[in-house]
């Protein structure tokens, strides 16, 4: 047996990147991850802005100035101010060429076009310069960023409309048994009603991933490796629930090993599962967690995994963490059983 550490840490010594890449709207990435970095076409701020709302001033050794304009956040006009002359700003707005520092409002006294200093100011003060958030040319964000709300913004902020990300996997679930019947039907006797792909399709949906297809598969050999290999070849990534065991009517690891997929045999370590209260949803939920965390930590691009089956439970924690990954179209199956 193995750890989930261990088992972690075979997952993603068995992948390999890919370079599938779309071109997608900046306000259609969110969760996407960058396949390439992206330079800033400008620089921000794109020319010297006011850091306060204040008075623009061009300094002179007087403590008296002429206030001759005023400048809004927006306005494309260009005061020309003389020695001792000042412009009302705000925030934001653009410091004309001709001034050389702008003081806060709470440090000037104002009335009418006269402003008298009630403190001494210094050169550049309150001035964002030009670039000095970002400079044209600069990289904004990196190759391998998960995109977020805030990485969006910062993306829009420097006009950028497109990125190019790695694409989602199309995603494959099978669920196999006989017992199972779709909810909402009459349970008849020896039947039970099939969750896992309930569970795994809302999970992934959560997770933003909606390139989703189900497919269902009756415990018979030969109609298991004929939708398996079905699966594969429609499919970057495919989740299995069942069948993986050492039972007569068991046929998943076998059709997969037929159809040429690479077996890795260590077990999963279940034993926790025997003294907790409701373990399996449990144990669930706290690698859910672990692994979201680890996603957003590692920003790892993607993955080549296909059809890692797990115990039901775990499943979907395992899951996230491929598919967080990103997948590419060359098959290979995960076997933990």
């Amino acid at each position: 047996m193995i750890t989930v550490e261990e088992a972690f840490e075979l997952v993603e010594n068995n992948v390999i990147p890919t370079q599938i890449s779309i071109l997608c709207k900046t306000t259609n990435a969110l969760g996407l991850v960058l396949a390439e970095d992206v330079s800033s076409p400008i620089n921000m701020p794109p020319f010297r802005q006011s850091a306060m709302d204040g008075y623009a001033l061009n300094i002179h050794h007087g403590s008296s100035y002429k206030i001759i304009d005023e400048v809004k956040a927006g306005d494309v006009h260009h005061p020309i101010l003389k020695i001792g002359d000042a412009v009302r700003i705000f925030t934001g707005s653009a410091v004309p060429n001709t001034a050389n520092t702008v003081v806060i409002q709470e440090k000037v006294t104002a009335d009418k076009n006269q402003l008298q200093l009630n403190n001494p100011v210094k050169l550049k003060e309150n001035i964002r310069s030009k670039g000095e958030q970002i400079k044209e040319g600069d990289i904004a964000l990196k190759k391998g960023t998960k995109l977020t709300p805030a990485a969006i913004g910062f993306l829009l902020t420097l006009g950028i409309i497109e990125v190019t990300v790695f694409k989602k996997p199309k995603i494959g679930l099978v669920i196999t048994g006989n017992e199972l019947i779709k909810a909402g039907q009459p349970l008849s006797y020896g039947k039970i009603y099939e969750s896992n792909s309930g569970m795994l399709y809302t999970g992934l949906l959560g997770l933003g991933y909606t390139d989703v297809t189900q497919y269902k598969v009756k415990d018979d050999y030969n109609s298991t490796v004929m939708i398996l290999d079905k699966v594969i070849s429609e499919n970057d990534m495919i989740l299995i629930t069942g069948g993986i065991s050492v039972g007569d009517y068991d046929f998943v690891g076998k059709a997969l090993l037929e159809l040429g997929t690479e077996e890795l045999p260590p077990k999963l370590l279940m034993g926790l599962s025997k003294s907790l209260k409701n373990a399996p949803a449990q144990i669930a939920t706290l690698l859910f967690e672990k692994l979201n965390t680890k996603i957003e930590k590692e920003k790892v691009e993607r993955i080549e995994l296909a059809g890692p089956y797990l115990n039901f439970f775990l499943t979907k924690d395992f899951f996230a963490e491929c598919i967080g990954l990103e997948v590419q179209k060359k098959m290979k199956a995960l076997l933990l059983k």
